[in-house]
């Protein structure tokens, strides 16, 4: 007779919540009788219990305790779009914080032991200064000239430089589209577009590349805002035109700073082209700078070279627009060189320590593999290859 497993109900009923789920989703082969296992009616087989937990992705080990667990979110707010904040966030999203707060943490250990010194930017700025002087103090931090989007030929070129600047720089940046290296698992572009995780010695910025390219890389320079402010970070999923109207000011002090550090008010009114269409100039200098339409057009308000009718005109086409296409638009799991794929989800400087760590002892190899979520010659060969700047 095929042993069951004593569950408390009160557990699968969270685990189906945490996984947004419905139990109507829930009716497979092999968990068919879930609705009589919430009902205490019958047991689960211990089978039967492995498929349940990975198909609403929680760690078995959780499905035998007498209460659900109380999961510490490490970052301290977030809204949506439409500025709330949501009910509850999805196993991808919080295995995605939890995997890049434990490199993290092996990282700050790591630096902490080899004598490192903390990163003087993090938490220079504050809500005093203003939004042009921060936006020049994180360029300047990180070596960048005012000019530097205008410089690559696309959004992909500019997004991997930047990228590689805030790697050397110290921070710890992941770009990723889905959890782990699970491509079965990818993240829905709708809930989050990146989060920060604040620390003097490693702070870690995180890019979901399952939105746009534009949309990443406002992404990245919202959340480098919050590195240079201090506090405690944060996920992001707004709107960049909203640099007004939230009632959460941080993100819209945050989102100005972004939009300063990507499109320079100076550079922007040089490069301003009163002859052309709306519709085609906010496009042009959207090309121009590496950022979307609406960034351009909210610059152009915000400077008053546009009236608030035309800038909204022009939004609600591009939403439309949007909505219509938006399958074609935004990125999709990458394919390609895995090891590219894996350097720009691991970071060449995190990779590096990594490596080293094994070598000297300090890491054990079963300990890297969990880091990295690589195993044997897969690791192997990314790190030779890493080594010989294959993926440079």
């Amino acid at each position: 007779m095929t042993a069951r497993i004593n569950v408390q109900p009160a557990i699968l009923e969270w685990a189906i919540n945490r996984a947004g789920l419905s139990v109507n989703s829930l009716r497979g082969e092999s968990i068919k009788d879930v609705e009589r296992w919430l009902a205490g009616e019958k047991e689960p087989t211990l089978k039967q219990l492995q498929d349940f937990a990975k198909k609403v992705h929680v760690p078995i080990g959780y499905l035998f305790l007498d209460q659900p667990p109380v999961e510490k979110i490490p970052v301290p707010d977030y809204r949506t779009f439409d500025d709330n904040r949501p009910s509850h966030l999805s196993p991808d999203l919080i295995d995605a914080l939890h995997e890049v707060q434990r490199r993290q943490d092996w990282m700050r250990d790591y630096l902490i032991e080899i004598g490192a010194d903390k990163l003087p930017f993090v938490g220079s700025l504050t809500k005093k200064d203003s939004v042009e002087a921060a936006a020049d103090k994180i360029r300047t931090d990180l070596g960048l000239a005012l000019d530097w989007t205008v410089r690559h030929r696309d959004q992909d070129a500019a997004r991997r430089f930047l990228r590689n600047t805030i790697d050397k720089a110290g921070i710890l940046i992941s770009v990723s589209g889905f959890v782990g290296l699970n491509t079965h698992r990818p993240f829905d572009p709708e809930e989050f577009c990146g989060f920060a995780l604040l620390d003097d010695y490693v702070p870690a910025l995180f890019v979901n590349n399952r939105n746009t390219l534009s949309s990443q890389m406002f992404t990245i320079a919202h959340e480098l805002a919050h590195i240079w402010l201090g506090g405690h970070g944060g996920l992001f999923n707004q709107q960049p035109i909203d640099f007004g109207n939230s009632s959460h000011k941080n993100e819209v002090f945050c989102n100005k700073i972004a939009a300063e550090f990507l499109v320079p008010k100076t550079l922007f009114l040089k490069k301003w082209d009163g002859k052309q269409k709306n519709g085609q100039r906010f496009r042009t200098l959207a090309s121009v700078f590496k950022v979307s339409p609406i960034v351009v057009a909210r610059r152009a308000f915000d400077l008053n070279l546009i009236t608030s009718d035309q800038f909204f005109s022009f939004w609600h086409d591009e939403k439309r627009d949007w909505e219509e296409n938006k399958d074609k638009k935004l990125d999709k799991p990458p394919g390609g060189n895995a090891f590219i794929n894996y350097r720009a989800k691991l970071g060449k400087r995190f990779s590096e320590a990594v490596l080293s760590a094994t070598r000297s002892g300090f890491l054990s190899y079963r300990d890297a593999f969990r880091l990295t979520g690589l195993q044997g010659g897969t690791f192997n060969e990314y790190m030779s290859r890493l080594k010989g700047g294959k993926l440079d």
